[in-house]
């Protein structure tokens, strides 16, 4: 699945300092399926860490993701003028 849209979406290493934590929790990112998943996740994240930065929400594009993934969406690009949205072959 690809996903290119303008925008911070990343862990500070002010927030997740240590390099083996910040990659780990970019596995376990990836490895989210749900939405509540996603709040699972982030409310670990909220107690370990603190107040999630406005990059580490992503603006959104967990979500998105999400979404992609539920509706078989392969790729989605947001460009100044466009948005392109792929889906599957059936």
């Amino acid at each position: 699945m690809t996903l290119d849209v303008p925008g911070e979406a990343h862990l500070p290493k002010d927030y997740v300092e240590a390099d083996d934590a910040r990659l780990e929790a970019y596995r376990r990112l990836a490895g989210v399926t749900s939405i509540a998943e996603l709040g699972d996740l982030r409310d670990e994240w909220l107690d370990r860490y603190g107040a999630l930065p406005a990059p580490a929400t992503g603006r959104g594009t967990d979500e998105l993701r999400l979404a992609c993934l539920e509706l078989d969406v392969r790729s989605v690009v947001v460009l100044p003028a466009r948005v392109g949205v792929r889906t599957r072959p059936s």
